[in-house]
């Protein structure tokens, strides 16, 4: 498209740009369009792929019109654009409807070749072929970020009440119908999550004596031997000690007991709950964690927090303030 628009404002030049660029772009779409059918054909149509389609049916047109034409008409260029645009956005063929339709005619057919869907009714399998799992766990997120509404038929009373209950939470509306159908998650346990807390709160630090910060990167480092090294803050008189290991964070005073904080499972927690804003923001509330035992009180409100899968541990980086009371 770029290389039409220059086409169309290089007008001294065009004739011999002319040769080289309507012969070159058909040549250049067939491995476009190889590459758009792959994808559509594994995992069906989306808005993003009907456009990427679109572009390609637009380019090929507008090729084939100036190669074949013998007087020129650049008003063509913009004319067909407007019309490629308003077709593609209202009607039965535009990008919404057709791939929605796509994807409901798609999983309809993975479901009923797998004997899940029986009669129009859900029945949960035992096993399942991975690659028919993870192409309906696609379908299924795709119509998590429109709406489940076309395939809510299918399923049981209990589970649309449990959906309907959850609709301002795909996370937990989709591990329901996963659940239903009997698929493997392959998508979230694959999936990156990333928090960060609102940096227009204010932080309350009442109670507690000493303030830092730090960072996974910084704490998570290793001996020849392969464990994980402590890192020395100096309060006063007094140190502690700070292991991140395993996705684990252990703050240690002087010779105490550790306390210790599941970053993986606050991972999986602040997931579930869904609750990042508008903004992208999470709130102080959930982006604090609080442990103690005889030695010290210890609050971390963290500033981020990551992880790629909740099944490999040590893939949780994460930056905290951490607020610290000597008993």
């Amino acid at each position: 498209i770029l290389g039409i628009l220059t086409y169309a404002l290089l007008s001294p030049f065009r004739k011999k740009y002319h040769k080289y660029l309507f012969y070159a772009v058909p040549v250049f779409l067939i491995v476009y369009f190889i590459a758009f059918y792959q994808r559509i054909d594994q995992y069906g149509l989306t808005e993003m792929r009907y456009f990427g389609v679109l572009a390609g049916v637009y380019l090929l047109g507008i090729s084939i019109y100036f190669l074949v034409t013998k007087k020129e008409h650049l008003k063509v260029i913009p004319m067909t654009l407007s019309v490629l645009a308003i077709l593609s956005v209202f009607g039965p063929w535009s990008a919404f409807n057709l791939s929605i339709n796509n994807q409901f005619n798609r999983l309809e057919k993975l479901l009923t070749e797998n004997s899940i869907l029986v009669d129009g009714k859900i029945q949960k399998t035992d096993s399942i072929n991975e690659d028919v799992d993870d192409q309906i766990v696609a379908s299924i997120e795709f119509f998590a970020d429109r709406s489940f509404e076309k395939i809510m038929p299918w399923f049981s009373e209990e589970v649309q009440s449990k959906v309907l209950e959850d609709t301002n939470n795909s996370y937990n509306s989709t591990q329901v119908i996963l659940e239903a159908i009997g698929v493997d998650d392959n998508y979230y346990v694959n999936s990156y999550v990333s928090f960060q807390a609102d940096p227009l709160q204010v932080y309350e630090f009442g109670g507690y004596d000493y303030y830092f910060e730090f960072e996974s990167y910084v704490v998570f480092r290793e001996e020849p031997n392969g464990e994980a090294i402590e890192d020395e803050f100096k309060l006063g008189e007094e140190s502690v000690f700070v292991n991140f290991d395993e996705a684990t964070l252990s703050l240690r005073l002087n010779d105490s007991e550790s306390l210790k904080f599941d970053m993986s499972e606050k991972v999986s927690e602040l997931t579930k709950a869904a609750v990042t804003d508008e903004r992208g923001f999470t709130g102080l509330e959930n982006m604090s964690m609080t442990a103690e035992n005889s030695s010290m009180r210890v609050k971390l409100y963290l500033n981020r927090i990551s992880d790629y899968a909740e099944t490999e541990r040590d893939s949780v980086t994460f930056s905290a303030k951490v607020l610290l009371q000597i008993k």
